[in-house]
């Protein structure tokens, strides 16, 4: 279908709404970082990319094990130059930031190569960088998922442009972002079988599935890891399954869709739907590709799976707006007063979703964990972390270091995850420290320098 070039404000009006996402929010999660509310996630993945930055050994002394184990995720090497400069965990901050507001210029791209009306192209971008699931990934650490919403809509825009190249592309570097995204390229397969290219879609949805299976029988064995920790925690016990979960769900289906929280699972539903103000609907083939990881999230016994607060939404939510990239050029195009109407709508929905942004909390100060922001706690903290000297082996939990060092001389307790030590604190000196229960800024912001590829005395000592 032919698009016009018309004028070009539209194009910019998006790019500019990118840019100054990616700064607000690159502020924000910083100031998140520096008010000490970062925390487990951030460390891994700061640790992960400063290890393969310097050519070490990528073995994770946060989980005790090798990366690749925890999950397949060879597609982090990029990020290697990042952990190279060894500026500090906001780089990484930056670059999700970055790669979040990516998504709207090519969503933008997607809708007008499909004949959209550019308006509706840029309510369909504006509305992603608005939307609270965005922000709310954006704001919650780092995560590597991040990147998948971008890497699926350049997906869609080979697809629209029938640009195999882009779409294979894009398409193994995203699947290479974590094993379950494969998943969502096999869904994927489908929709493009529907959309008239059946030889290709199946051809996509074979990849998909067996590049799932190679992931995860053989990737993650490889790397030491298994699938069992979270095959128990999707069923919520140790002695459940995926298995148990799903065979429970043919039995009783609509008992199965409850077993956590029948609300927070439509809450869900709606949230994703709601985040493209209903637009997803109009590009079904490309909606499709969102049913395995919403499933997943739907049926998993793990509380944290059905909070939109978290970041396993993500991957969903970045379908939702591709497909409503995809099927908004299905509406006439606008005007007279249907283009005022617009306009005014899509100025409507974003003012909405900036009342419910997270970001609002995070600029004003306000977290969810109040008790640790006591007047004078965080300078008290940031006071500790002034006596250490510089490139000395420390890590403390972020939300301890106001009374560290402790008097305690020696605190253990195992995980219940992986049978490992995961908490450790020993002696006074700042040299014999390790990270208690959680880690995250302190850690990440006073050892760099200090880094090993193994641990010596638990899971997340650097000493």
């Amino acid at each position: 279908m032919s698009v016009s070039k018309g004028s070009r404000w539209p194009g910019r009006v998006v790019w500019i709404g990118a840019i100054v996402y990616a700064v607000v929010l690159t502020v924000l999660s910083v100031k998140r970082l520096h008010d000490f509310h970062a925390g487990y996630d951030l460390a891994i993945f700061d640790q992960l990319t400063w290890l393969l930055g310097h050519f070490h050994d990528p073995f994770s002394t946060v989980r005790g094990r090798a990366m690749l184990a925890d999950h397949f995720e060879p597609g982090l090497a990029v990020l290697a130059p990042i952990g190279a400069l060894s500026a500090g965990p906001w780089l990484l901050l930056a670059a999700q930031s970055v790669g979040l507001a990516a998504a709207a210029p090519v969503l933008f791209a997607i809708a007008r190569t499909r004949g959209a009306d550019p308006l509706l192209a840029v309510a369909v971008a504006l509305l992603w960088l608005a939307s609270p699931l965005t922000q709310q990934t954006n704001l919650f650490d780092f995560h590597p998922e991040a990147f998948v919403p971008l890497l699926f809509a350049l997906s869609v825009l080979g697809l629209a442009r029938s640009s195999n190249w882009l779409f294979v592309v894009s398409g193994v570097l995203a699947a290479s972002v974590k094993e379950d995204v494969a998943l969502t390229y096999a869904a994927l397969g489908l929709g493009i079988v529907l959309i008239g290219r059946p030889r290709f879609g199946a051809a996509v949805a074979a990849a998909g599935a067996v590049w799932f299976a190679l992931a995860t029988t053989v990737g993650i064995d490889v790397a030491g890891g298994s699938l069992t920790y979270y095959s128990q925690r999707f069923g919520g016990g140790t002695s459940a399954s995926v298995g148990q979960v799903l065979r429970d769900f043919v039995r009783h289906p609509i008992r199965g869709l409850g077993t956590v929280s029948f609300r927070l699972n439509v809450k869900m539903v709606v949230g994703l739907v709601g985040s493209t103000v209903g637009l997803c609907l109009l590009g079904a083939e490309i909606l499709v590709a969102a049913v395995p990881s919403v499933a997943v999230n739907l049926l998993s016994r793990y509380p944290q799976q059905h909070y939109l607060t978290l970041q396993y939404h993500i991957v969903p939510a970045g379908v939702c707006a591709a497909a409503a990239a995809w099927g908004v050029s299905r509406v006439p195009t606008l005007r007279g007063r249907w283009r005022i109407a617009v306009v005014a709508a899509t100025a409507a929905a974003c003012a909405l979703f900036l009342v419910l942004s997270p970001g609002v909390h995070v600029a004003r100060g306000r977290y969810s964990d109040s008790p640790h922001d006591a007047p004078g706690v965080a300078s008290a903290r940031r006071a500790a972390l002034r006596l250490i000297p510089s490139g000395v082996p420390v890590a403390v939990q972020y939300d301890a270091v106001a009374s560290w060092p402790s008097d305690e001389t020696s605190t253990r307790s195992r995980s219940p995850s992986f049978g490992r030590p995961e908490t450790e604190r020993t002696g006074r000196s700042p040299s014999s420290v390790a990270v208690p229960r959680r880690c995250g800024t302190c850690w990440s912001t006073t050892a760099r320098r200090s880094r090993r590829a193994r641990p010596t005395h638990g899971t997340c000592g650097l000493g």
